[in-house]
């Protein structure tokens, strides 16, 4: 049943649950979270992050009920054996009702996810006032991943939305992003490995971030499709390597340049580019 009930939803979005399984854990009444916006829920949230991690968990979805959950410091959801954290779920209410809040220190990630053929839906990650930037709100890695999803989550005034693995990591592959906003953010989506490849990114809204999607240090592909792209300070996109890439049905409005190549690798990229529009670009440095 736990498996079943898996397969579903990833085929259903987030809004068609307003309340949880008898299957899944609930970070409020079975990790003690409160989400009120002060209480400190890191424990309580990591604490059902760590019934997901065995091999045959009996639960596989944590839901995170409506509240504002504050935390100060990283959640790790990680893996030491091969099939720990595999085909499980963080499930929210919706990004504007269930809301990670970020007090900890600058230059952190909120949530270190190692978890693979899984999927995050409905959450919010988000910066307090007056705290500074984490350094992601999601941090890919460090093990190999695939087969993974992020659907309707925000991402606000972060250093990095969602950050695909580094140069220290292994890659982190064939991952769908549907329907987020990114906003205020110094980079929505940035992937960092040379194997963090096939990253489809459809129906996203980045709003004010610095760049919305790139490859710095020019590592790892992806693929944007059907995403609006308001005022981005510096580029809509970057590309600095040879793979390949696809921009398709795009909209780009007040920004100060739509797709950048940073140095010339990235000159003899497959690249696909259609349907895109282009408005009222702003001046950029770039």
């Amino acid at each position: 049943m736990p498996y079943l009930l898996t397969a579903i939803f990833y085929l259903l979005p987030a809004a068609a649950f307003a309340a949880p399984f008898a299957s899944w854990i609930d970070v409020k009444a079975d990790c003690g979270a409160v989400g009120d916006g002060a209480t400190d829920d890191t424990a309580a949230i990591q604490k059902g992050l760590d019934l997901l991690r065995p091999e045959r968990a009996p639960r596989k979805i944590l839901f995170f009920p409506a509240g504002s959950y504050r935390i100060t410091g990283t959640l790790n959801l990680m893996r030491g054996k091969h099939e720990e954290s595999q085909g499980i779920g963080l499930q929210g209410e919706g990004p504007d009702k269930s809301r990670i809040l970020w007090a900890g220190p600058v230059d952190a990630p909120m949530l270190r996810d190692g978890s693979w053929y899984s999927t995050i839906r409905g959450i919010g990650f988000e910066v307090m006032e007056g705290i500074g930037h984490a350094s992601a709100g999601i941090f890919r890695g460090p093990d190999f991943s695939t087969g993974n999803e992020v659907a309707d989550c925000a991402f606000r005034n972060l250093a990095i939305g969602i950050q695909a693995g580094s140069d220290k990591t292994a890659g982190q592959a064939e991952t769908c992003v549907r329907r987020c906003v990114f906003e205020k953010c110094g980079t929505g989506i940035s992937v960092q490995n040379w194997n963090s490849l096939d990253w489809w990114i459809w129906d996203c809204e980045f709003n004010e971030c610095e760049m919305g999607v790139s490859n710095n240090p020019g590592c790892g592909a992806f693929n944007v499709y059907r995403s609006r792209f308001n005022g981005s300070a510096r580029a809509d996109v970057r590309m600095g390597n040879l793979d390949q890439f696809a921009l398709v049905e795009n909209v780009s409005k007040n920004s100060g340049c739509f797709l950048a190549f940073e140095y010339g690798p990235a000159a003899g990229a497959n690249i696909t580019l259609q349907g895109n529009r282009i408005e009222n670009p702003k001046a950029s440095d770039w």
